[in-house]
């Protein structure tokens, strides 16, 4: 949702580490456009949230412990389609910032990015700009546009890539692909969201679907 300089805004904020909910918190505090900042620490409280406040912007991390890469963006923007969606996130990876603005996002950042930084993409945003922060994958660059998700299902997987398909097509979860491949969950849900990506597919289970056919 665009907002006038002049106006005001509810900002949801999601992000499962209470400190980055806090910083955020006090960045947008400085800000006069903004007049009330909602956390959410889980997809489940965005949700329910988006949907209760009816947030002008939303600043959203990917890597969040109930779900997976854009998955909630996709779930944000069909429950709250005024509402401005910017990704707040570690990964840089071209395909996933494909895969967030295909869905929806209007704005992709990352976590290091000076605040001074951040409150100018905020600023574009909020103008009804599709913005790539600075850090963020030079081919990752929208070019005016959202960048599309790569279509079909990709042919040039590397040996660790389908490894994961396999471990996805027999249904294993994020805890048990950690094990499986010796990281982090997070680390593993990450690894998801990325293939999901570059295989041009919704979710996990048409991953497992196609893992299968192959």
């Amino acid at each position: 949702m665009s907002i006038s300089p002049g106006g005001g805004g509810v900002v949801l904020v999601v992000d499962d580490h209470p400190v980055v909910r806090q910083g955020f918190a006090g960045l947008l505090g400085t800000q006069p456009w903004v007049t009330r900042v909602v956390p959410a620490g889980t997809a489940a409280d965005a949700r329910r949230l988006a949907t209760l406040e009816a947030p002008a912007l939303a600043i959203v991390d990917l890597g969040l412990p109930d779900a997976e890469g854009t998955e909630l963006i996709r779930q944000l923007h069909a429950a709250v389609p005024r509402c401005a969606l910017v990704v707040a996130t570690m990964s840089n990876h071209a395909e996933l910032v494909h895969a967030a603005l295909a869905d929806g996002a209007r704005g992709y950042l990352l976590k290091d990015t000076e605040p001074d930084a951040v409150l100018a993409c905020l600023a574009a945003v909020r103008a009804g700009a599709r913005v790539i922060g600075p850090g963020v994958a030079a081919e990752a660059s929208p070019a005016g546009g959202p960048a599309p998700r790569p279509a079909g299902p990709a042919g040039d997987l590397t040996p660790r890539e389908e490894r994961l398909l396999a471990l996805i097509g027999a249904g294993k979860r994020n805890q048990e692909i950690a094990a499986e491949l010796s990281v982090s969950e997070k680390t593993a849900r990450n690894l998801v969201a990325l293939l999901i990506a570059k295989l041009g597919v919704t979710d996990r289970v048409q991953a497992a679907l196609l893992a299968n056919r192959r």
